[in-house]
């Protein structure tokens, strides 16, 4: 999208991020021999998120605003199911947990590497929707947000119904401590 709109620096910057996480992805498939990690996983989303920031993308219609969250879909889905799941309980949304889509998928007997196929799968459809909303008029970019929006909910209620009967294997987290559950 910073090439189409003409942003040579945000596009120089993706370039350079894109390269080193596709450098890195090579040792990163399952079983992988180095991981990301805290940290990692922290600098590419803030560059992730600054740079979706100070991209244009009303060049052709308003709704356009909307297409850094198409494609950051997955981790923002994630974020706000896991949110939504903790508060349903009576937990502190920010508590750890076993609540992600990634584990709930396991749980219904999906392979890493499904796991990881159905999340690749999902970034490139909100990602070719969300650059299909620079090109097409205000009311079809509408849709295509209406339709990604659709599909989260479905996706959650989904997801929802699939209860965390025991741990998943490599999903390792502490018991939640009484004093961290909110009292109704």
């Amino acid at each position: 999208m910073a090439l189409v709109n003409h942003d040579t620096m945000i596009a120089m910057m993706l370039a350079a991020l894109a390269g080193s996480l596709v450098g890195f992805l090579r040792y990163n498939f399952h079983p992988a021999t180095i991981y990301l990690g805290d940290a990692g996983s922290l600098f590419v989303g803030l560059m992730l998120g600054a740079l979706a920031m100070v991209s244009k993308y009303t060049v052709v219609n308003p709704v356009a605003v909307l297409a850094p969250i198409l494609i950051l879909g997955v981790p923002v889905f994630d974020t706000l199911f896991v949110m939504y799941v903790r508060w349903m309980r009576g937990l502190p949304v920010f508590l750890g947990s076993l609540d992600h889509f990634s584990l709930r998928l396991r749980q219904r007997r999906l392979s890493v590497p499904q796991v990881v196929i159905a999340s690749y799968g999902a970034s490139v459809v909100l990602g070719g929707a969300a650059l299909a909303m620079l090109f097409v008029a205000t009311a079809t970019a509408l849709v295509i947000a209406g339709v990604a929006l659709f599909l989260a909910v479905v996706a959650a209620v989904l997801l929802k119904r699939i209860e965390i009967s025991r741990p998943v294997k490599g999903a390792v987290l502490p018991p939640a401590p009484e004093s961290a559950r909110r009292v109704p």
